[in-house]
């Protein structure tokens, strides 16, 4: 990536258009970045509340068999928290891609 810095201590009025252009270009994969991120996070949680219905199924299966149903608890806990985790991130994700996308309307300066 070319140093910003050498771009615009020029002092040509024209030097920072490029500089302009480079960050907007940036911003743009940026963008597409997280968005790609926030679907395929999407599709993870998805992916696991099926998992975790599942296998709350198979855990209600062996305790109405009569079966020790321990580690199946254990496994069930750690992946609704797993899932708690993943939910947290896809808000994270989403504030970054809220975030962008003001940025590049030109509504936030920061």
């Amino acid at each position: 990536m070319p140093n910003r810095d050498i771009i615009v201590i020029g002092g040509s009025s024209g030097a920072t258009a490029p500089v302009k252009a480079l960050l907007a270009a940036e911003l743009a994969l940026e963008l597409a970045s997280e968005k790609r991120l926030l679907k395929k996070a999407d599709a993870d949680i998805e992916a696991g509340r099926d998992r975790l219905h599942s296998q709350e199924q198979r855990l209600n299966s062996l305790r109405n068999a009569g079966h020790n149903t321990t580690e199946a608890e254990r496994l069930v806990g750690l992946m609704t928290d797993t899932l708690a985790q993943w939910e947290r991130h896809r808000v994270l994700i989403s504030e970054r891609l809220d975030y962008l996308e003001r940025k590049t309307s030109g509504s936030d300066q920061g």
